[in-house]
C-alpha cells in the first residue's frame, strides 16, 4: 500500500526504527549488539519491560483496564527481547476434535516510538502427536463485524493511556524494510516495519479483512492543505457532520432528526436519535445500510433483534420490516439506494 507524502508524514516511524537498529550495516551479531541504538534498545527494555514495578504501573494496569471494558480475560504476551508490550483477547473458540478454531483481538505498544497496532487473528490450532500445529486463517486490521466492538474499546483505552501515540496503518507494518535484522528471527525470512516495532507473533503473509490504511488519518502533514493539493476534500468526522447539518434538518419520529444530502443514485443521511427515542416498525423499497457512529442502537430487523454500538453496521434488504429504539443518545449514518424521494427538502 502506497501513501502519498504530500498528504502523511510517516517519516518519524522510519527515523524512529534507524536509530535503534543497523539498518544494512552488517550481519555481524557482535557489531549488532555494540551498535548504539541497539544499546539504547537494550536500555529502554531494562527500565519498561524488564523492571518488574514499571511494567506493572505502565502494561499490567491498562491489560486490567481492557479485560473490565470488554469482559473478557487479557493474555499477556509481552516477551524480554521484543521492543514493545503486548497482549490479547479472545473473542471465540470453537473445537472439532483436535481441531480449534480461535478468534482474538491483538495490540501491541511499542517502545522503539510513540506507535501501537491492533490486529484482529483468525487462526487453528491442531494437536498432532501431542505437537501443536498453528495455522492462520485472516487478520483484521480495522473495526470489522464481529471483532468491531472489542477493537474500538481497545483502541479507546490504548488512546487514553497513551494519548501522543499513534495507530500505525497495517498497510505499513506489513511493508519491508531492507537491511532489517531482527536477530531472534531466521535469516532467511523477511523483516517488515511491524517486526521493528513490535515483535513477530503475528504471520503478516495471510489474507487480510478491513481498511489497511486504518488509522491513516493521525499521520496528516501538518501543512496539509486538501483543498491545495487534491482534487478531493479530507474531513474530520466532526467537520463532516457540521457541513451535512447545514442541510435542512427532517423529523423522522419525536427525538430522531435526520440531515440528509442526495446524489443520483443514493441518499446519504447523519441521523441524531436521542436516548429513549423509538423508530417504530417500517419497511421501504430502499435498500440500506446503517453505521452507528456513537451510541447503542437496538434494532429489530426481519423479525431479528441486533444490539449496534459505534463501528457496527447493519445492511436492510429491500422492504425488510425493521425498527429501531436507542438506548443511549446515538450518531448515525444511513445509506439507501435508491434515492429516498421523501427525503428531499
Amino acid at each position: 500500500m502506497i501513501f502519498d507524502s504530500r498528504i502523511y508524514d510517516l517519516w518519524p516511524i522510519y527515523e524512529n526504527i534507524k536509530k535503534f537498529y543497523p539498518l544494512g550495516l552488517t550481519d555481524d551479531r557482535k557489531f549488532y549488539f555494540d551498535y548504539p541504538g541497539m544499546k539504547s534498545l537494550e536500555k529502554i527494555l531494562s527500565e519498561r519491560i524488564h523492571d518488574n514495578d514499571s511494567f506493572e504501573a505502565e502494561w499490567k494496569l491498562i491489560e486490567k483496564k481492557i479485560a473490565a471494558l470488554t469482559n473478557k480475560p487479557v493474555t499477556g504476551t509481552t516477551y524480554g527481547q521484543d521492543p514493545c508490550f503486548s497482549a490479547y483477547i479472545e473473542l471465540d473458540q470453537i473445537s472439532i476434535g483436535n481441531l480449534t478454531r480461535f478468534k482474538e483481538i491483538h495490540f501491541f505498544v511499542s517502545i522503539v516510538g510513540p506507535f501501537y497496532s491492533i490486529i484482529g487473528v483468525d487462526r487453528n490450532e491442531i494437536i498432532i502427536d501431542d505437537e501443536r500445529v498453528v495455522s492462520y486463517n485472516y487478520l483484521v486490521v480495522s473495526p470489522e463485524k464481529e471483532f468491531a466492538e472489542d477493537f474500538l474499546i481497545i483502541n479507546k483505552a490504548i488512546f487514553q493511556k497513551f494519548p501522543t501515540y499513534k495507530m500505525v496503518p497495517f498497510g505499513i507494518l506489513n511493508q519491508e524494510i531492507q537491511g532489517l535484522k531482527i536477530l531472534h528471527r531466521d535469516e532467511h525470512e523477511k523483516n517488515y516495519i511491524f517486526h521493528a516495532l513490535f515483535n513477530d507473533q503475528i504471520d503478516l503473509k495471510v489474507s487480510v479483512v478491513g481498511q489497511q490504511g486504518y488509522g491513516s488519518e493521525q499521520w496528516f502533514r501538518d501543512d496539509y492543505d486538501p483543498k491545495i493539493q487534491s482534487g478531493w476534500t479530507v474531513y474530520p468526522p466532526e467537520t463532516f457532520m457540521q457541513l451535512l447539518k447545514n442541510i435542512t434538518p427532517k423529523e423522522l419520529a419525536p427525538g430522531l432528526t435526520g440531515y440528509y444530502a442526495h446524489g443520483e443514485q443514493l441518499t446519504l443521511g447523519l441521523i441524531e436519535i436521542k436516548a429513549g427515542s423509538v423508530l417504530p416498525q417500517h419497511h421501504h423499497v430502499h435498500e440500506q445500510i446503517t453505521y452507528i457512529l456513537e451510541g447503542q442502537l437496538d434494532m429489530t430487523i426481519g423479525g431479528k433483534f441486533c444490539s449496534l454500538t459505534a463501528g457496527m453496521y447493519y445492511v436492510i434488504p429491500s422492504n425488510v420490516p425493521h425498527g429501531a429504539t436507542a438506548i443511549t443518545d446515538c450518531k448515525v449514518i444511513d445509506v439507501f439506494n435508491p434515492v429516498r424521494e421523501d427525503y428531499r427538502s
